[in-house]
């Protein structure tokens, strides 16, 4: 059998794409799995992609927002006929069995592609809210897989949605939170404050991260990890310098552009600081740990709003606002969060309850009968 897989523009996006192939070729060595992606070489596909085992094809894609100038659109308008006639031409070589899409607007031509084609389709929204391109798609997709179950009213055809959580990498499963922290070298009373933005980094989180840490930098009981995101370390850095914060004298802070390692960093982890994407958020309940979000505030329909107070009602997280307190309003919460244990271990079993153990395995039981389905026709 062969699947072909369209994802991209977050990590977000690619590593649900990765985990259900990786969970695919575990039950079926024999079968083939490619993947599609956007032919940018910043988008992170094309660099985690081809750290596996997978083909990756890219093809020319762009988003497409209402607020675009009429020449912007015109011009989105052709990449996106260009894209579609790519992503024929992928569909027709390759000759998958099933299409499917885990997310990124590369998913539109591709999975409208397999279609035209004949060929079975899925897709999975990671969000409570569809973002446009799945919106899109599922008014003819044959199977949507949804993280939670008041996804399905806002899909096309609510009857063909089934939940089945975000798929996570298969590191999450291995890992457990005694061994991660011994590999930090961090003391029983040290509490570890994961600072991150999501893979694309988020410039006004890593501002109020530089203030936090290097207000905070002196006490020996915390231990920082800042995630800068790629295109933001260097700012990030020199803004510490000036702060008077020495890396050489604070080995309780490590600071990366990217981390390679994340699962064993949030295991690790007694409080996370981030955005609230859906993938974010799935490895964090998955965890269990308590978090500060801050949801990104021009995001797609408000979604990560909309998916970070699916934790906080439930009292698993906090909010906190993009907006020009920011800074000062994490320095009060995470104060408020490390001086109440009782309320941190409420909030992280309460994150546990949230979250899906086999996502992986239940989108791979969909694809396996989407597949049967068609052969027995």
């Amino acid at each position: 059998m062969k699947i072909l897989i369209a994802c991209g523009g977050t990590g977000g996006h690619v590593y649900p794409g990765i985990a259900v192939a990786d969970e695919l070729m575990l039950r079926h060595p024999d079968w083939q799995i490619e993947f599609v992606g956007c032919s940018n070489p910043k988008t992170i596909e094309n660099s985690l992609i081809p750290k596996t085992p997978y083909p990756l094809h890219t093809i020319d894609v762009n988003s497409f927002e209402t607020f675009y100038s009429l020449l912007k659109k015109l011009q989105v308008a052709t990449t996106l006929f260009k894209s579609l006639n790519q992503s024929l031409k992928i569909v027709k070589k390759y000759n998958p069995d099933i299409v499917v899409g885990t997310g990124g607007y590369v998913c539109g031509p591709v999975v409208l592609a397999g279609k035209i084609l004949r060929k079975k389709t899925l897709i999975a929204e990671q969000n409570v809210i569809p973002g446009k391109t799945t919106a899109v798609l599922s008014s003819f997709a044959d199977k949507i897989c949804v993280s939670i179950e008041e996804s399905a009213k806002h899909m096309g055809h609510p009857e063909r949605c089934v939940v089945t959580g975000n798929p996570l990498r298969h590191d999450f499963k291995i890992l457990n939170r005694e061994k991660c922290r011994l590999s930090y070298g961090l003391s029983e009373e040290q509490r570890l404050v994961l600072i991150f933005g999501g893979s694309q980094g988020a410039v006004n989180i890593n501002r109020a991260a530089v203030k936090l840490i290097a207000e905070n930098c002196d006490r020996k009981n915390l231990f920082f990890h800042f995630v800068t995101g790629a295109n933001n370390y260097d700012d990030c850095m020199t803004s510490l310098g000036e702060m008077g914060f020495i890396p050489e004298e604070h080995k309780n802070v490590k600071i990366e552009a990217y981390c390679s390692d994340m699962p064993r960093v949030m295991y690790a982890a007694d409080v996370c600081i981030c955005r609230s994407g859906a993938t974010t958020i799935a490895e964090i309940n998955y965890i269990g740990i308590p978090t500060i979000f801050i949801p990104l505030k021009h995001a797609a329909n408000d979604h990560q709003r909309k998916n970070a107070l699916a934790s906080v009602t439930r009292h698993a997280a906090l909010i906190v606002e993009d907006d020009e307190a920011l800074g000062d309003n994490i320095d009060s919460s995470l104060k408020y969060l490390l001086d109440n244990d009782d309320l941190r271990k409420t909030m992280a079993e309460n994150s546990r309850k949230m979250g899906v153990s086999d996502s992986a395995e239940k989108m791979a039981d969909e694809i396996e009968k989407l597949i049967i389905s068609s052969v027995a026709l």
